[in-house]
């Protein structure tokens, strides 16, 4: 059972991903309906549909793997927020525990 705390901070950190979220996709379709500059040039299409995406594309995955951390972190302990730092750490060099690759402490 989740406690007041946590519903707490997953209103509030997902509130603040998707408050941006909400405001972008509200301006790609703004432009897209009102088309302010023709569809003439198409580089400045292509900018401004791609100002407009690349941030959607981004933020859209940032808010999920965020709120769902944040469900997660009820018990105390994240699989998805482990899963996802793993990723980032360096690996370990082979014998930086103290054992030779066969698992032995010491060379023979």
């Amino acid at each position: 059972m989740e406690g007041p705390d946590v519903e707490r901070d997953l209103a509030i950190e997902g509130a603040v991903n998707a408050t941006p979220l909400i405001i972008i996709v509200l301006l790609t379709l703004l432009f897209v309906a009102y088309n302010p500059w023709g569809w003439d040039d198409l580089l400045v299409v292509g900018l401004v549909g791609g100002l407009h995406v690349i941030p959607i594309l981004t933020l859209a995955p940032v808010t999920y793997l965020l709120v769902r951390v944040v469900r997660e972190a009820e018990d105390g302990r994240s699989q998805t927020a482990a899963r996802a730092r793993s990723r980032f750490e360096p690996p370990t060099p082979e014998g930086a525990d103290g054992t030779l690759e066969g698992g032995v402490g010491e060379d023979p």
